[in-house]
């Protein structure tokens, strides 16, 4: 019997050295792979790619929570502070400050903000304070999380903020989560994330994520966030089922579409089937207007969301 192992090994380094002494390099110290007993056959293939490069926000100081929290203003004004004999004007009036006087603990985990930094992102026109809390060793940047999300009719106002951590709040994304929700795909994160690899805890946290999530109220949402949200309900189905009785034609772009028996018939593509009200199809993806649904073995079907019902 033939077999064949193949392994992966990504190495990323920094140089000034062009693409093509940069190549040598790898070449070099990744060709120096040591040929072992039985493996005569072992070939290397060395490829080069060029990564983007990481724009870091610069650390400008660190100063005292009460240094900063009692002087956030609503004016849109500025403020001197100074460390290491450089002076930096700093905007006072960020949202952030005042949720951080209201409370400087993450909502969903407990952990504590406790240190202040001056920090400035080569993007940003001005310098800002970012508060953070210490975890095994690490900072953690302390957040302003939308408890209606943005993408789903929440407002940018007081009432609607809290204070996450970062790490919770990348949890918790757009999803319409309690926070004993957050704070179980944190437990799930935090045993899970120096055991499985990182596809495979993303996958472990997106199936807990829809366990949890609950629907966000209609009556909030526009048109476009209701159907975006029931797109995303009925791609992550399990299954979905026939509205109605179903004509299959075969599209020039796209392989197989369905319509409505009800609707006019389509005498430009070729008819190929029917499905009956009530036929159960697995959800592949899904879009803002339409679903696609596997068919057959190596077939799908490409159907408007009026034609489907997420089941029951």
């Amino acid at each position: 019997m033939r077999y064949r192992a193949t392994a992966t090994i990504s190495w990323d380094f920094d140089t000034q050295l062009p693409h093509n002494e940069a190549q040598e390099f790898a070449n070099k110290h990744l060709g120096e792979f040591p040929n072992q007993d039985g493996l005569n056959d072992l070939r290397l293939v060395v490829r080069l790619d060029k990564l983007k490069e990481k724009v870091e926000k610069v650390r400008l100081g660190e100063f005292t929570i009460e240094e900063v929290i009692p002087f956030i203003t609503k004016e849109d004004s500025k403020r001197e502070y100074e460390y290491e004999g450089a002076k930096h004007a700093v905007r006072m009036n960020s949202h952030r400050y005042f949720i951080f006087r209201e409370c400087m603990t993450c909502v969903s985990c407990g952990l504590p903000g406790t240190r202040m930094f001056l920090e400035c992102h080569p993007a940003d026109k001005s310098p800002h304070f970012n508060l953070y809390g210490e975890e095994d060793g690490k900072l953690i940047l302390m957040t302003k999380d939308h408890i209606h999300a943005k993408a789903f009719g929440g407002e940018d106002r007081h009432s609607n903020y809290q204070t996450m951590c970062l790490v919770c709040n990348n949890l918790k994304g757009h999803s319409n989560l309690t926070l004993e929700g957050v704070r179980e795909l944190r437990n799930v994160y935090n045993e899970n994330k120096n055991k499985v690899t990182k596809k495979k805890l993303h996958l472990l946290i997106e199936d807990t994520r829809v366990k949890l999530e609950q629907p966000w109220p209609s009556a909030k949402l526009s048109g476009t966030q209701r159907r975006k949200r029931l797109a995303k309900m009925k791609a992550t189905a399990d299954a979905v089922m026939t509205a109605c009785d179903i004509n299959l034609y075969s599209g020039q772009n796209i392989e197989i579409y369905g319509k409505s028996v009800y609707d006019a018939v389509d005498d430009v593509h070729k008819h190929v089937g029917c499905i009956k009200k009530g036929t159960c199809l697995e959800p592949l993806v899904a879009t803002k207007e339409k679903v696609m649904c596997k068919l057959f073995d190596h077939d799908v079907v490409v159907l408007h969301h009026s034609l489907v019902k997420a089941k029951e």
